[in-house]
C-alpha cells in the first residue's frame, strides 16, 4: 500500500509539472511579439468600424465636424497601428499578407475621403460609393481575421478566457454599432453595413451579452477591472433595449456614445487582462 502510495504521488507530481510548464508555454506564447502582432490586427478593426460608423452618422449630419473629427480620428488611428505593426519583428514573417492588409487599408481609407468629399459637395451619399466603401471594409476586415487566426495558429497561442472575450464583446458591439448607426440614418444605408455576418442586430445584441458575462466573471477579484465591468453593466443596460427592440424612436446619438464608451473599456479591459499598461 505504501509503494503504491508512493507511486501515485510520483504519477501526481510529474501531472502537476507538466501542467505547469504548458501553463508557463501558453503565457510565453501570449505575452510573445506574435501575440502583440494580434492584438494591434484586432484593435485595427475595431477602429476601422468606428471609421465607418462615423461615417454613416455624418452623412446624416453633413455640418457635424465633431463626426468629420471621429472619421478622421478613427482612420488615423488605423493608419498607425498599420505602421506600428511593421515595426514588430514577428512582421517579417508575415510580410506578404500585411501587404495585403495595407493595401486593403489604403484603399478603403480613400474610399472614406471620396464619400466624405461626396457628402459635402451633394448634401446626400451616393448610394454607389457607399456600398463600395461598405465592400471594402468587409474586405479589409477579412483580411485582418485572415491573418489574426493564421498568426495564432502558426505559433499556437493561446488567450487567457478574458482576454478573448473582451476582444469577442468589443468587435461584436462594434458591428452592432455600425449596422444600428447604418439603419437609423438611412432607409436605405442598411443594406450598405460592410458587416462580416447577415445576424440581426438583435441576435448579435444577445451573443454580445452573453460574452460579456464571461468577461464579468473573469474581472471578479480584481478591483480594477471590476470597476470597468461595472460600468460597462451600466451603460449597457441603459442602451440594450435598443439593440434588442429597435424602433425608429431611439436616439441614434445616445446609443452611439455608450456604444463607443463600452467599447473602448473592453479595449481597456483586454489591455489590463493582458498585463499591458495604457
Amino acid at each position: 500500500m505504501k509503494r503504491s502510495a508512493r507511486v501515485f504521488s510520483r504519477v501526481t507530481l510529474c501531472v502537476f509539472m507538466l501542467m505547469q510548464i504548458v501553463a508557463v508555454n501558453l503565457a510565453t506564447a501570449a505575452d510573445s511579439d506574435e501575440a502583440d502582432l494580434v492584438r494591434n490586427l484586432h484593435n485595427a478593426r475595431i477602429q476601422s468600424y468606428f471609421a465607418i460608423n462615423a461615417y454613416y452618422n455624418f452623412s446624416a449630419a453633413q455640418g457635424d465636424k465633431a463626426l468629420l473629427g471621429d472619421i478622421n480620428d478613427a482612420s488615423t488611428e488605423v493608419t498607425n497601428i498599420l505602421k506600428s505593426v511593421h515595426d514588430l519583428a514577428a512582421a517579417k514573417e508575415y510580410d506578404k499578407p500585411l501587404t495585403q492588409v495595407s493595401e486593403a487599408w489604403k484603399t478603403l481609407s480613400n474610399q472614406l475621403e471620396l464619400n466624405i468629399s461626396d457628402i459635402l459637395k451633394t448634401g446626400f451619399p451616393d448610394l454607389r460609393l457607399v456600398d463600395d466603401m461598405a465592400q471594402q471594409n468587409l474586405t479589409f476586415n477579412k483580411l485582418l481575421e485572415e491573418l489574426n487566426e493564421k498568426v495564432t495558429s502558426d505559433h499556437n497561442i493561446i488567450f487567457p478566457e478574458s482576454v478573448a472575450k473582451s476582444r469577442e464583446s468589443a468587435l461584436s458591439l462594434s458591428i452592432m454599432m455600425t449596422k444600428y448607426s447604418a439603419r437609423s440614418t438611412s432607409n436605405v444605408s442598411q443594406i450598405f453595413q460592410g458587416s462580416m455576418n447577415d445576424k440581426g442586430i438583435d441576435v448579435i445584441a444577445k451573443e454580445f451579452e452573453a460574452s460579456f458575462n464571461a468577461v464579468k466573471k473573469a474581472a471578479t477579484g480584481n478591483k480594477d477591472a471590476e470597476k470597468l465591468a461595472s460600468g460597462i453593466l451600466t451603460k449597457w443596460n441603459f442602451i440594450k433595449a435598443s439593440y434588442i427592440n429597435y424602433n425608429e424612436n431611439n436616439v441614434n446619438y445616445v446609443v452611439n456614445l455608450y456604444s463607443r464608451r463600452i467599447i473602448l473599456a473592453l479595449v481597456e479591459l483586454d489591455n489590463l487582462f493582458s498585463g499591458i499598461n495604457k
